[in-house]
C-alpha cells in the first residue's frame, strides 16, 4: 500500500513539472505591458512555442515579477526597449504564481 501512494504521489507531482531554462530568440516586439503591484506581463508578437507547460492558450505573454531591483532593472530596460522600438527575446523558466499562468522570465534581451 505505501509503495502504491509513493508511485501515486510521484505521478501527480511529475504532472507539475516544467520544462528548464528556455530562450524566446531576440526577434519580438513588444505590442503591450500590463503592470500589476507585484508584477508586469509583457505582449509581444510573434508567439512562441511553450516548453514550460504552462496553462495558457496562447503564447504571445511572458510575465516579469518584481522580486527585487533586478527585476525592476530589467523591467526599466524592456520599457526602453518597447519605446524605442527595439526587438526583444527573454530567458524563461517556468510558469507564474498567478492566476494567469504564463511563462515567467528570468533574463531579458534587448537588440540595439
Amino acid at each position: 500500500m505505501f509503495k502504491k501512494s509513493i508511485a501515486a504521489l510521484c505521478l501527480c507531482l511529475s504532472s507539475f513539472a516544467y520544462g528548464g531554462n528556455d530562450q524566446v530568440s531576440i526577434d519580438r516586439e513588444i505590442y503591450l505591458i500590463r503592470t500589476y503591484e507585484d508584477f508586469a506581463v509583457i505582449y509581444f508578437k510573434p508567439g512562441f512555442t511553450n516548453t514550460q507547460g504552462c496553462p495558457t492558450e496562447t503564447e504571445e505573454q511572458v510575465i516579469l515579477e518584481f522580486e527585487d531591483s533586478t527585476s525592476k532593472e530589467m523591467y526599466s530596460a524592456l520599457l526602453s526597449a518597447a519605446t524605442a522600438n527595439k526587438k526583444v527575446g527573454f530567458g524563461i523558466s517556468g510558469c507564474t504564481i498567478h492566476s494567469l499562468g504564463y511563462p515567467t522570465i528570468y533574463r531579458v534581451d534587448v537588440n540595439f
